[in-house]
């Protein structure tokens, strides 16, 4: 799996000690309910992987950033999918900050986020204007067949 041993030694250069962080934790605590990776992930300056270098962040590209997700998901999965919020969320706002439609809080935020590892989510990926979160639209059905499960957006408002 030399794809995999890419990855985690790209984690290991923009978060190091986060992969044997996350190793020194049984597997089922770092699955359990409860955030038992999030202070590894957090030690390891995790929160500012996407965050450009002007901000205070480590300024990974959107390739590494998948990469160094993929060594985490490799070891964590539920890390990985919780990060990856994070991130998305974080990206979108330094992209604000950098459009003409900043508000001039967006690079406050940032710095807020590298310089105290804190961690972002959102209901952002709902994707539906005026669409609540705790409502989702998106349901999943078992597959009828091998080809794998179908994903179907509701016509509910």
């Amino acid at each position: 799996m030399r794809s995999l041993d890419q990855a985690r030694a790209l984690c290991e250069s923009y978060l190091p000690g986060l992969i044997d962080g996350l190793s020194e934790l049984p597997f089922a605590q770092r699955e359990a309910s409860g955030g038992a990776t999030l202070p590894v992930f957090r030690a390891s300056g995790g929160p500012g992987l996407v965050i450009p270098k002007d901000y205070g962040g480590l300024g990974a590209t959107p390739l590494d950033a998948v990469r160094v997700s993929r060594a985490i998901g490799a070891c964590a999965p539920s890390l990985a999918v919780g990060t990856t919020m994070h991130h998305f969320s974080v990206a979108t706002l330094f992209t604000f900050a950098e459009s003409i439609k900043n508000s001039g809080m967006e690079w406050a935020l940032l710095e807020a986020i590298t310089s105290r590892n804190l961690l972002v989510s959102s209901g952002f990926a709902e994707g539906r204007p005026a669409q609540g979160i705790l409502a989702p639209t998106m349901t999943a059905t078992p597959p009828r067949a091998v080809t794998g499960s179908t994903v179907r957006r509701s016509r509910a408002a």
